[in-house]
């Protein structure tokens, strides 16, 4: 997929439940803002939740979920991972697919016609 011309800044909403560092957090809302470059129409407004869980039990303890208005479209992701970074960076290449299939197929409007079977 080829980036574009990165079209105005949107804004971009950062829910943390848990710790997370101020790096962590830098980190996280550079990767999805990244994510305007490839956008093939204005991207409105991006939304990254980021939780961690204390439960020892729980293998992997972040979970991250992102979802992008490209133009009034919504594409969301949602993953999780050991380290938030890994949640983060799979998140962001779950949307970057999305955005590279809307680039590809852009949604057109089918007229579907409802078609009775025969038997002869």
């Amino acid at each position: 997929m080829t980036r574009s011309a990165p079209h105005a800044p949107q804004p971009l909403d950062i829910e943390v439940t848990g710790a997370l560092s101020a790096e962590e957090r830098q980190y996280a809302a550079e990767k999805i803002a990244s994510l305007a470059t490839y956008a093939h129409k204005p991207l409105r407004h991006a939304h990254l939740t980021i939780g961690t869980s204390r439960n020892p039990a729980v293998a992997q303890r972040v979970s991250a979920s992102a979802s992008l208005d490209v133009d009034g479209r919504t594409l969301t992701a949602k993953a999780v991972g050991t380290t938030p970074r890994e949640a983060v960076d799979t998140v962001r290449h779950r949307l970057y697919v999305q955005l590279g299939r809307r680039q590809r197929f852009p949604a057109r409007a089918y007229a579907w016609v409802s078609r009775p079977m025969h038997r002869g």
